[in-house]
């Protein structure tokens, strides 16, 4: 009977050694799961409070743009051989594509040239069948903005030497339609490193990076206070193209960086008595990309494993973007 009493007695204590240990671990699952459950709850509630944050801010520079309506000349293509361009009013954060037109080359075929006489005459055919529209006004080579609001406006240039000394003045309007022409009326204009608008005013500035004007950060000849917003990066073609072939990863082009400040009130701060503070204040980034360092049987032998990069996106561009 004895026996029986201990036989019973150690399958109770297992039982209850079994019960405890599945309680334990029910616990330990129940503990797991509201610790998930906080950290997914609490990871979710970051990750709105970032979407909403972001949401505000774009409702801000939404706000923002739609105080002073700012305007570019912009390339577009046409058709695949040529370029025309349009004053297309600027949206945040967007880059557009400005300057000189591209046009395709129709000789392209005919020329009949060597990759090393490319290479040497790269500068006037390029290889890559696009080139400068030899008929498109030269007047259109720099950026040119056009800002429209009732108040004024004094915008600043980073380069604020005199090889970058911008035109400023109200813009010009057509002699029969009086229509605005989204250009500085250069007959009262002035060039300077800053200037001041009132009305539908319209700015034109030398790219840097474009025609010798080549401005880096440590340049003497630049204001202190601007010569952060002055710089030349190397891009590598490996870090703009993933699947660029090993041996070429490490080819670069030149970007050039330069930016344009602009200041929005509703009286004129210089008169005094005036209200100073802007309604709105923003800049403007120019960027100057060059040419990839390819030659033409390495640009064959990129664009094969990568057909993204395009004619027209090793072609030199510049580009302007609104940044509020």
């Amino acid at each position: 009977m004895d026996d029986m009493n201990r036989e019973d007695f150690g399958r109770l204590l297992k039982e209850v050694f079994r019960a405890v240990f599945i309680g334990i671990l029910i616990f330990a699952a129940m503990v797991i799961y509201i610790f998930q459950s906080s950290a997914y709850a609490w990871e979710k509630k970051l990750e709105n409070q970032e979407i909403e944050a972001q949401r505000r801010l774009l409702d801000q520079q939404i706000a923002k743009a739609s105080i002073v309506g700012v305007y570019a000349w912009v390339n577009h293509w046409v058709d695949p051989i040529s370029q025309a361009r349009t004053a297309d009013k600027l949206e945040p954060n967007v880059e557009y594509i400005v300057g000189p037109l591209l046009m395709y080359d129709r000789n392209y075929l005919e020329h009949d040239l060597t990759a090393e006489q490319y290479d040497e005459l790269k500068h006037i055919y390029s290889f890559n069948r696009y080139m400068i529209d030899h008929e498109d006004d030269p007047y259109y080579a720099d950026p040119i903005f056009t800002f429209s609001y009732s108040g004024y406006v004094h915008v600043r240039y980073s380069i604020d030497s005199s090889d970058g000394w911008l035109i400023c003045a109200p813009t010009a309007r057509g002699l029969k339609t009086n229509n605005y022409q989204y250009i500085p009326s250069e007959n009262i204009a002035e060039p300077g490193c800053s200037g001041w608008g009132q009305g539908m005013t319209s700015v034109i500035v030398p790219a840097n990076g474009r025609n010798g004007l080549e401005v880096n950060i440590d340049n003497a000849e630049i204001s202190e206070g601007m010569r952060p917003y002055n710089y030349c990066v190397s891009e590598r073609l490996g870090d703009v193209y993933k699947n660029i072939p090993e041996e070429l990863a490490d080819r670069t082009r030149k970007i050039y960086t330069s930016h344009l400040f602009v200041e929005a009130y509703k009286e004129d701060p210089r008169v005094a008595g005036a209200n100073r503070r802007p309604v709105v204040t923003f800049m403007i980034r120019i960027r100057s990309y060059g040419e990839w360092d390819l030659k033409k049987e390495e640009y064959d032998q990129a664009v094969f494993s990568v057909p993204d990069l395009t004619s027209e996106e090793y072609s030199p561009k510049i580009t302007v973007e609104l940044v509020i």
